[in-house]
C-alpha cells in the first residue's frame, strides 16, 4: 500500500508533467497534428469501398480540415465534392494522450513497468482515438447523405448519433477513459494490498547464545 507522502508526491509530478506538456506551444500541436493526419489518412484512405478521408492542416496549429468524400463522386478534372468538418486535434486526441503519459510517468512504480506502460498505453490510447474518428466519419456520412456512403438503418443510425453526442464530441468521456486505462496498465493488485504486522509473542523469542 502507498504511503501519503508517495502518493502527494505522485500527483505533484503527474500535474507538473501534464503542465508541461499541455502548454501552449505550436510545437506540439504541430507535432501531434501531422501524426494523427498522417496515420488517419493510413487508416481512413478507403472505407466503405468507395468513402476517403483527407486531413489538411489550417492556420490554427491545433486543428485540422478534415474531407470525406465518395470516390464515385470524383469528376475527370480530378475534383471531389466534399464534406468539410474542421477538427481540434488538440481536443480529439493530444489532451488523452499526454494525461495517460502524464499519469503513468508519475506513477509511485519502477522504470521497467513505467516503459512497458507507456509503449503499451500509447497505442491503445491511439486506437481509442481511431475509433472516435471511424465514429466521427459516421456520423458526418449521416449529417451529408448526399455522400452516399453506408447504408444505415435507423437502429445503427440512432446508435451512432448517440455515441458521437455522448462519447466522442465531449473531451471528459476520452479522459476518463484514459485514466481507466492507466489504472489497468500500471498497477497490480499487491500494490493496494496492506502488509499486515503479526504480534510475535513473547515464549517466541529466543535469545541468541
Amino acid at each position: 500500500m502507498f504511503r501519503t507522502k508517495t502518493i502527494v508526491l505522485f500527483f505533484v509530478k503527474t500535474v507538473v508533467i501534464y503542465l508541461v506538456l499541455s502548454a501552449p506551444f505550436s510545437f506540439y500541436d504541430e507535432t501531434y497534428g501531422s501524426l494523427f493526419r498522417k496515420s488517419s489518412e493510413v487508416i481512413f484512405k478507403r472505407f466503405d469501398q468507395n468513402g476517403f478521408l483527407k486531413l489538411l492542416p489550417t492556420d490554427a496549429p491545433h486543428a485540422s480540415s478534415l474531407y470525406v468524400g465518395n470516390y464515385t463522386q470524383i469528376a475527370q478534372d480530378g475534383q471531389a465534392h466534399c464534406a468539410i468538418y474542421k477538427l481540434n486535434t488538440r481536443h480529439f486526441g493530444y489532451l488523452p494522450t499526454i494525461l495517460l503519459i502524464a499519469l503513468i510517468l508519475g506513477s509511485p512504480v519502477n522504470w521497467k513497468r513505467k516503459l512497458t506502460s507507456l509503449i503499451i498505453g500509447f497505442f491503445l490510447i491511439s486506437a481509442l482515438i481511431l475509433f472516435k474518428e471511424w465514429i466521427y466519419i459516421q456520423q458526418i456520412c449521416i449529417e451529408k447523405p448526399w455522400l452516399m456512403l453506408y447504408n444505415f438503418s435507423e437502429t445503427r443510425k440512432t446508435f451512432i448519433e448517440h455515441f458521437f453526442n455522448s462519447y466522442v464530441s465531449p473531451t471528459a468521456p476520452s479522459l476518463l477513459f484514459t485514466i481507466i486505462l492507466w489504472i489497468l496498465l500500471i498497477f497490480k493488485r499487491k500494490d493496494f494490498v496492506i502488509n499486515e504486522i503479526i504480534p510475535v509473542k513473547k515464549g517466541d523469542v529466543k535469545k541468541s547464545s
